[in-house]
């Protein structure tokens, strides 16, 4: 095998969970694999591992070796393909390293990407905002239908969508909402299933899922209108089971580089310094998914997200929060607009 290849897969153990998380986006295989100095095979790490260890509050600054998976399997060279995807099979892994006498790693094996199952859960758009931080651009046009490159926003999200299986869309419009209409109509020509729901006034954030005319029995995909991400919708379904959970959240970590030392203090009196501590937030990415049971709870004609997510909490509603190290950008600013190209290639 290429050395090339194996070296997009290769990454030192006291390298970050930042580091890790670039280069997973760089490569298709969502695995990579653990050496120490003289690159000897310690584990290997998954996006699944990395979220994990984000849901039990380590740090993107945190080192690879406190996330390794040191239980990882693996063969020896000689080891046939046959004989591999057995191992692989029996064990549910799509990759396996090939390990010479010294546990360097000379080569893996993969197994062959299955045929991407169509999903009946509904994957709903909200799309119906007056995109006012966008003037004058949004004057004429409806956020959603800004171009990025050749493609509007909003066709960015479908295709991501469609690339995890998803074909059931519905959109909710307001402003602007025959240019939506008109460019996507019923979806044919994007081999989908698109319906509307046309807002006469703005129903917020979440008051439109009111307006869903069949109960689905599925959990809701739920996507802002103006939010662009890689992110892997069956890892997302996957975890939002497991849990059962009635909403999950996806969230995105955001640090805030403080150049100043900070003071912590008891009234005035001073109890520690620490140089250049970093701001580290979770913040709402605009994806969720809904278990169609909660909707019934969205009763007012105007609701915002915030403010349902808070009833559900208050009801003790199971809510789980999602990490998200994928690619994500908000394009609802001139500033992430004018990024957003970027982004798309």
């Amino acid at each position: 095998m290429n050395k090339k290849i194996i070296e997009k897969v290769l990454i030192f153990e006291n390298s970050t969970i930042e580091t890790a998380l670039k280069k997973l986006n760089k490569n298709s295989m969502q695995i990579l694999f653990v050496v120490n100095k003289k690159k000897k095979f310690l584990g290997a790490i998954t996006d699944g591992d990395i979220r994990r260890s984000l849901i039990k509050k380590l740090q993107i600054t945190n080192k690879l070796k406190e996330v390794i998976n040191k239980n990882s399997i693996y063969a020896n060279q000689k080891t046939s393909y046959e004989e591999a995807k057995i191992i692989m099979e029996n064990n549910d892994i799509r990759y396996l390293p090939l390990l010479d006498k010294n546990k360097i790693i000379k080569s893996f094996y993969s197994l062959e990407k299955k045929d991407l199952e169509k999903k009946k859960n509904i994957f709903f758009i909200m799309a119906g905002g007056f995109g006012k931080r966008l003037l004058p651009f949004t004057k004429k046009t409806p956020k959603p239908m800004l171009k990025i490159g050749n493609k509007p926003i909003l066709e960015h999200i479908i295709n991501g969508a469609q690339k995890n299986g998803f074909e059931n869309f519905v959109i909710s419009v307001h402003y602007l909402s025959k240019k939506i209409i008109k460019y996507f109509q019923n979806g044919k020509k994007f081999k989908i299933n698109i319906k509307y729901i046309i807002e006469n006034k703005p129903c917020g954030t979440a008051g439109s899922l009111r307006f869903l005319k069949k109960k689905p029995l599925a959990p809701i995909i739920v996507c802002n209108g103006d939010v662009l991400s890689n992110l892997n919708y069956d890892d997302l379904l996957d975890f939002h089971n497991k849990k059962k959970s009635d909403f999950t959240i996806v969230v995105r970590n955001l640090v805030h580089k403080n150049p100043y030392g900070v003071v912590n203090l008891n009234k005035n009196r001073v109890t520690s310094l620490e140089e250049k501590k970093d701001l580290v937030m979770n913040i709402n990415a605009g994806i969720y998914i809904i278990n169609p049971k909660v909707l019934k709870l969205i009763k007012l004609k105007k609701m915002d997200m915030p403010d349902f997510i808070n009833l559900l909490i208050k009801r003790r509603k199971k809510i789980f929060s999602f990490p998200l190290k994928d690619n994500w950008i908000d394009v609802g600013n001139k500033e992430n607009l004018k990024h957003s190209k970027k982004f798309i290639n």
